[in-house]
């Protein structure tokens, strides 16, 4: 029983081998699950080089660095970018007089540049459908990618935005409105006023500055007594 029971299971497998409808399902089977392996391996592959091999910096609208990064990437990195957009600085004084200023931008989509020896892509995505609370504006964020693992290429990047902003307000006075939970700026930089300026009584100017320079230096001791940091002064 055993002998006849194994060769008909053998004539069984040849009979099947044999059956064309079989073999083709059989290797349709088979390249089918080759496939699926081989994007499954690609999709792998490709997560790990993008972990591994890529290196991005994102930074979101609501970020003091947006705008500081935007305009540097456009005045010292892509300057040869064909692609822009406009965004335009206003300011009404109270005499009625009116300045306003026009500043080129990458606009939204990707933009490639060279530098600091590598090639950098900058994508700047404009989100339709998300909307920046404070601002009122559509949500956006910019990504900085580079191949390898260069980090520190990026960070000197927004070092080097940093830098400039502070050297182009170096000297002038900034004016900060609330706008919901954050500060924004009410109006252009202004050239701060010589000291000598400002009428009152004798010493009182200098008691003042005297003050504010201290208050300026004692961070530190607000801190650590839980005490909010500010101070307000009342002329009269």
């Amino acid at each position: 029983y055993l002998l006849s029971g194994g060769m008909a299971l053998s004539e069984m497998v040849v009979s099947l081998a044999s059956n064309p409808y079989f073999s083709a399902g059989f290797g349709l089977f088979g390249v089918g699950t080759v496939a699926a392996v081989g994007r499954a391996a690609a999709q792998v592959a490709t997560e790990g080089f993008r972990r591994h091999m890529i290196t991005t910096i994102q930074v979101p609208c609501n970020d003091k660095a947006y705008h500081w990064v935007l305009d540097w990437i456009s005045r010292e990195a892509a300057k040869t970018s064909q692609h822009l957009a406009v965004r335009t600085d206003w300011e009404e004084e109270d005499g009625g007089h009116v300045t306003a200023k026009y500043i080129l931008e990458p606009s939204p989509g990707i933009h490639v540049f060279r530098w600091g020896g590598a090639w950098v892509k900058l994508d700047r995505i404009r989100e339709q459908q998300q909307v920046d609370v404070i601002g009122g504006v559509p949500w956006e964020t910019i990504t900085l990618t580079t191949l390898g693992r260069r980090r520190p290429l990026l960070l000197k990047m927004l070092d080097e935005a940093r830098k400039d902003v502070l050297e182009r307000h170096a000297g002038l006075t900034m004016t900060y409105g609330s706008s919901g939970s954050d500060w924004r700026e009410l109006c252009q930089p202004q050239q701060a006023r010589p000291l000598d300026t400002v009428v009152l009584e004798e010493g009182v100017a200098e008691k003042l500055a005297a003050d504010c320079k201290q208050f300026l230096t004692s961070g530190s001791w607000y801190k650590q007594r839980g005490i909010p940091h500010r101070r307000g002064v009342l002329l009269h």
